[in-house]
């Protein structure tokens, strides 16, 4: 079973759509990686949303892990000083603050008529 971690992320204000994924995709994704390494996601999936019509957030990453031990490893290593340092000052060049963080765990299904 699958264990799913959403995170969404806010772009600073002075970046437009393009400039925010070019960031996310050509430094940061690459940056966590070099971390992570092993413990990388199954899936990393990004979304990115240009309707400034709501305030709403700017990205969507689907983070599957192999399971709760995956996601706690993963998290471990990104925690740890220098890894979150090089994280945290690598984000404040591109989004407002820390990405939300929402765990939905182990994937389950529902059925709804």
């Amino acid at each position: 079973m699958n264990f799913t971690v959403l995170l969404f992320g806010f772009a600073l204000q002075n970046l437009s759509l393009v400039e925010y994924k070019n960031h996310y995709e050509t430094s940061h994704v690459p940056l966590a990686k070099t971390y992570a390494q092993s413990s990388w996601p199954l899936s990393h999936t990004r979304y990115y949303y240009d309707d400034k019509t709501v305030d709403n957030w700017d990205s969507l990453a689907v983070l599957e892990f192999r399971d709760a031990d995956h996601a706690i490893s993963f998290n471990t290593i990104l925690s740890q000083p220098d890894a979150a340092h090089a994280i945290h000052s690598d984000e404040a060049k591109f989004m407002k603050g820390q990405p939300q963080m929402i765990i939905i765990g182990t994937n389950s299904a529902v059925t709804v008529p």
